[in-house]
Protein backbone atom coordinates (compact mmCIF):
# COMPACT_ATOMS: atom_id res chain seq x y z
CA UNK A 1 0.00 0.00 0.00
CA UNK A 2 1.13 3.56 -0.63
CA UNK A 3 2.63 5.81 2.03
CA UNK A 4 -0.39 8.12 2.14
CA UNK A 5 -2.50 5.42 3.83
CA UNK A 6 -0.47 5.94 6.98
CA UNK A 7 -0.52 9.75 7.06
CA UNK A 8 -1.94 10.60 10.50
CA UNK A 9 -5.14 12.54 11.05
CA UNK A 10 -7.39 13.05 14.07
CA UNK A 11 -11.16 13.36 14.56
CA UNK A 12 -10.57 17.01 15.47
CA UNK A 13 -9.48 17.58 11.87
CA UNK A 14 -13.12 17.03 10.91
CA UNK A 15 -14.81 19.33 13.44
CA UNK A 16 -17.59 21.38 11.84
CA UNK A 17 -17.19 19.45 8.59
CA UNK A 18 -20.70 18.66 7.39
CA UNK A 19 -22.25 17.95 4.01
CA UNK A 20 -24.90 20.53 4.95
CA UNK A 21 -22.23 23.23 4.88
CA UNK A 22 -22.05 22.85 1.11
CA UNK A 23 -25.48 21.56 0.18
CA UNK A 24 -28.38 23.97 0.26
CA UNK A 25 -26.61 27.14 1.33
CA UNK A 26 -25.96 30.18 -0.79
CA UNK A 27 -22.19 30.16 -0.81
CA UNK A 28 -19.80 29.97 -3.71
CA UNK A 29 -19.27 26.41 -4.84
CA UNK A 30 -18.05 24.44 -7.85
CA UNK A 31 -18.53 20.87 -8.99
CA UNK A 32 -15.15 19.74 -10.30
CA UNK A 33 -15.42 16.90 -12.82
CA UNK A 34 -12.53 14.76 -14.01
CA UNK A 35 -11.26 15.04 -17.57
CA UNK A 36 -10.29 12.70 -20.39
CA UNK A 37 -8.44 13.13 -23.66
CA UNK A 38 -10.70 12.96 -26.70
CA UNK A 39 -9.74 12.79 -30.36
CA UNK A 40 -10.77 15.76 -32.50
CA UNK A 41 -11.22 14.58 -36.10
CA UNK A 42 -11.20 18.14 -37.46
CA UNK A 43 -7.69 18.84 -36.13
CA UNK A 44 -6.34 15.30 -35.86
CA UNK A 45 -5.29 15.95 -32.27
CA UNK A 46 -6.32 14.80 -28.80
CA UNK A 47 -7.36 17.34 -26.20
CA UNK A 48 -8.78 17.36 -22.68
CA UNK A 49 -12.55 17.35 -22.20
CA UNK A 50 -14.73 16.89 -19.09
CA UNK A 51 -15.45 13.19 -18.53
CA UNK A 52 -18.95 12.80 -20.03
CA UNK A 53 -20.36 10.43 -17.39
CA UNK A 54 -19.15 12.61 -14.52
CA UNK A 55 -20.57 15.72 -16.18
CA UNK A 56 -23.99 14.06 -16.54
CA UNK A 57 -23.95 13.13 -12.86
CA UNK A 58 -22.87 16.67 -11.93
CA UNK A 59 -25.88 17.97 -13.85
CA UNK A 60 -28.11 15.59 -11.86
CA UNK A 61 -26.83 17.14 -8.63
CA UNK A 62 -27.54 20.60 -10.04
CA UNK A 63 -31.05 19.57 -11.04
CA UNK A 64 -31.76 18.40 -7.49
CA UNK A 65 -30.25 21.59 -6.03
CA UNK A 66 -32.42 23.76 -8.26
CA UNK A 67 -35.57 21.78 -7.43
CA UNK A 68 -34.96 21.94 -3.68
CA UNK A 69 -33.11 25.21 -3.12
CA UNK A 70 -33.41 27.21 -6.34
CA UNK A 71 -29.64 27.40 -6.82
CA UNK A 72 -27.05 25.68 -9.02
CA UNK A 73 -23.35 24.95 -8.78
CA UNK A 74 -20.86 26.01 -11.41
CA UNK A 75 -19.38 22.99 -13.22
CA UNK A 76 -15.68 23.09 -14.16
CA UNK A 77 -13.13 20.46 -15.18
CA UNK A 78 -10.22 19.56 -12.92
CA UNK A 79 -7.54 20.95 -15.21
CA UNK A 80 -9.14 24.40 -15.27
CA UNK A 81 -9.72 24.62 -11.51
CA UNK A 82 -6.25 23.32 -10.61
CA UNK A 83 -4.52 26.15 -12.45
CA UNK A 84 -6.69 28.91 -10.92
CA UNK A 85 -5.85 29.36 -7.21
CA UNK A 86 -8.65 31.90 -6.73
CA UNK A 87 -11.25 29.24 -7.55
CA UNK A 88 -9.74 26.85 -5.00
CA UNK A 89 -9.56 29.53 -2.31
CA UNK A 90 -12.98 31.12 -2.75
CA UNK A 91 -15.28 28.11 -3.29
CA UNK A 92 -16.60 25.00 -1.62
CA UNK A 93 -15.87 22.10 -3.98
CA UNK A 94 -17.60 18.86 -4.95
CA UNK A 95 -15.07 16.56 -6.61
CA UNK A 96 -16.56 14.12 -9.13
CA UNK A 97 -14.39 11.09 -9.88
CA UNK A 98 -11.34 9.58 -8.26
CA UNK A 99 -7.60 9.92 -8.47
CA UNK A 100 -7.23 8.28 -11.88
CA UNK A 101 -9.41 10.83 -13.65
CA UNK A 102 -9.57 13.89 -11.40
CA UNK A 103 -6.26 15.71 -10.92
CA UNK A 104 -7.54 17.71 -7.96
CA UNK A 105 -8.64 14.55 -6.15
CA UNK A 106 -5.19 13.11 -6.81
CA UNK A 107 -3.48 16.22 -5.43
CA UNK A 108 -5.28 16.13 -2.07
CA UNK A 109 -5.72 12.38 -1.54
CA UNK A 110 -3.68 12.47 1.68
CA UNK A 111 -6.58 14.30 3.34
CA UNK A 112 -9.22 11.63 2.64
CA UNK A 113 -10.25 9.15 5.36
CA UNK A 114 -11.44 6.72 2.67
CA UNK A 115 -8.85 5.77 0.06
CA UNK A 116 -8.96 4.11 -3.35
CA UNK A 117 -6.17 1.59 -3.90
CA UNK A 118 -5.40 -0.98 -6.55
CA UNK A 119 -3.60 -4.28 -5.97
CA UNK A 120 -3.50 -7.63 -7.75
CA UNK A 121 -5.58 -6.14 -10.59
CA UNK A 122 -8.39 -5.41 -8.14
CA UNK A 123 -10.03 -2.11 -7.19
CA UNK A 124 -10.10 -1.72 -3.41
CA UNK A 125 -11.40 0.77 -0.89
CA UNK A 126 -9.36 1.21 2.30
CA UNK A 127 -10.93 2.87 5.34
CA UNK A 128 -8.41 4.67 7.51
CA UNK A 129 -11.18 4.88 10.13
CA UNK A 130 -12.02 1.18 10.60
CA UNK A 131 -8.90 -0.17 8.79
CA UNK A 132 -11.23 -2.36 6.71
CA UNK A 133 -10.55 -3.14 3.06
CA UNK A 134 -13.52 -3.35 0.70
CA UNK A 135 -12.19 -5.45 -2.16
CA UNK A 136 -13.43 -5.58 -5.72
CA UNK A 137 -16.07 -3.64 -7.63
CA UNK A 138 -19.43 -2.53 -6.32
CA UNK A 139 -18.52 0.32 -3.98
CA UNK A 140 -18.71 4.08 -3.96
CA UNK A 141 -17.18 6.68 -1.65
CA UNK A 142 -18.85 9.78 -0.26
CA UNK A 143 -16.78 11.90 2.10
CA UNK A 144 -16.23 15.48 3.20
CA UNK A 145 -13.07 17.21 4.44
CA UNK A 146 -11.86 20.68 5.34
CA UNK A 147 -10.43 22.31 2.26
CA UNK A 148 -6.63 22.48 2.30
CA UNK A 149 -6.96 25.66 0.20
CA UNK A 150 -9.09 27.70 2.63
CA UNK A 151 -9.94 27.23 6.33
CA UNK A 152 -13.57 28.24 5.88
CA UNK A 153 -14.30 25.94 2.91
CA UNK A 154 -15.38 22.30 2.59
CA UNK A 155 -14.57 19.71 -0.09
CA UNK A 156 -17.00 16.87 -0.82
CA UNK A 157 -15.64 13.86 -2.72
CA UNK A 158 -18.00 11.70 -4.83
CA UNK A 159 -16.37 8.64 -6.36
CA UNK A 160 -16.86 5.06 -7.48
CA UNK A 161 -14.20 2.83 -9.11
CA UNK A 162 -16.80 2.15 -11.80
CA UNK A 163 -19.83 4.10 -13.05
CA UNK A 164 -22.35 2.17 -10.91
CA UNK A 165 -20.45 3.16 -7.78
CA UNK A 166 -20.43 6.84 -8.68
CA UNK A 167 -24.11 6.74 -9.66
CA UNK A 168 -25.06 5.17 -6.32
CA UNK A 169 -23.01 7.76 -4.45
CA UNK A 170 -24.65 10.64 -6.31
CA UNK A 171 -28.05 9.12 -5.48
CA UNK A 172 -27.18 9.23 -1.76
CA UNK A 173 -25.90 12.80 -2.09
CA UNK A 174 -29.15 13.84 -3.80
CA UNK A 175 -31.01 12.24 -0.91
CA UNK A 176 -29.13 14.57 1.44
CA UNK A 177 -30.07 17.54 -0.74
CA UNK A 178 -33.81 16.77 -0.75
CA UNK A 179 -33.84 15.89 2.97
CA UNK A 180 -34.66 12.19 2.66
CA UNK A 181 -31.24 11.35 4.16
CA UNK A 182 -30.08 13.08 7.34
CA UNK A 183 -26.66 14.47 8.19
CA UNK A 184 -26.37 11.78 10.88
CA UNK A 185 -26.82 9.05 8.27
CA UNK A 186 -23.94 10.54 6.29
CA UNK A 187 -21.47 9.96 9.14
CA UNK A 188 -19.23 6.91 9.31
CA UNK A 189 -20.87 4.07 11.22
CA UNK A 190 -17.61 3.15 13.01
CA UNK A 191 -16.89 6.68 14.18
CA UNK A 192 -19.48 9.46 13.87
CA UNK A 193 -16.73 12.09 13.95
CA UNK A 194 -16.09 11.40 10.28
CA UNK A 195 -18.40 12.48 7.42
CA UNK A 196 -17.32 9.53 5.28
CA UNK A 197 -19.40 6.66 3.89
CA UNK A 198 -18.70 3.54 1.86
CA UNK A 199 -21.69 2.89 -0.41
CA UNK A 200 -22.36 -0.70 -1.49
CA UNK A 201 -23.88 -0.95 -4.95
CA UNK A 202 -25.57 -3.65 -6.96
CA UNK A 203 -24.55 -3.85 -10.62
CA UNK A 204 -27.14 -4.46 -13.33
CA UNK A 205 -25.77 -7.98 -13.84
CA UNK A 206 -26.00 -8.77 -10.11
CA UNK A 207 -29.50 -7.34 -9.94
CA UNK A 208 -30.69 -9.43 -12.89
CA UNK A 209 -29.10 -12.53 -11.38
CA UNK A 210 -30.80 -11.85 -8.04
CA UNK A 211 -34.14 -11.27 -9.75
CA UNK A 212 -33.75 -14.54 -11.60
CA UNK A 213 -32.93 -16.42 -8.40
CA UNK A 214 -35.92 -14.82 -6.67
CA UNK A 215 -38.15 -15.79 -9.61
CA UNK A 216 -36.96 -19.40 -9.35
CA UNK A 217 -37.41 -19.30 -5.57
CA UNK A 218 -40.92 -17.88 -5.81
CA UNK A 219 -41.88 -20.46 -8.43
CA UNK A 220 -40.64 -23.20 -6.12
CA UNK A 221 -42.41 -21.66 -3.13
CA UNK A 222 -45.66 -21.41 -5.08
CA UNK A 223 -45.37 -25.03 -6.14
CA UNK A 224 -44.64 -26.15 -2.58
CA UNK A 225 -47.27 -23.76 -1.15
CA UNK A 226 -44.78 -22.25 1.29
CA UNK A 227 -44.84 -18.57 2.28
CA UNK A 228 -41.85 -16.72 0.71
CA UNK A 229 -39.18 -15.27 2.98
CA UNK A 230 -37.94 -12.53 0.61
CA UNK A 231 -40.23 -9.93 -0.88
CA UNK A 232 -38.14 -6.85 -1.66
CA UNK A 233 -34.89 -5.85 -3.36
CA UNK A 234 -32.70 -2.92 -2.41
CA UNK A 235 -30.33 -1.55 -5.04
CA UNK A 236 -27.97 0.41 -2.80
CA UNK A 237 -26.81 0.16 0.79
CA UNK A 238 -25.04 2.71 2.96
CA UNK A 239 -22.29 0.43 4.18
CA UNK A 240 -19.67 2.04 6.38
Amino acid sequence: MNYFLFTQFEPTDFQNVEFSTVLGQEFKYIIVVGSEKEYDESTGTRHWQPAPDDKILAEQINKKMKEKHGIEFAIEDDKEVSKRPELLKNNHLILMGGTRINKLARDIIVSFPLQYTRSDNSDNIYSRISEDIFAGHGYGLLQSIKSPFANDKIIVSVFGPELEGTEATVKILCGKIDGSISEEEMRNKYDKNYPAKVIKTVTKEELEKTKMMLHISKSYVKKMKVKPAISTLKNNNIHG
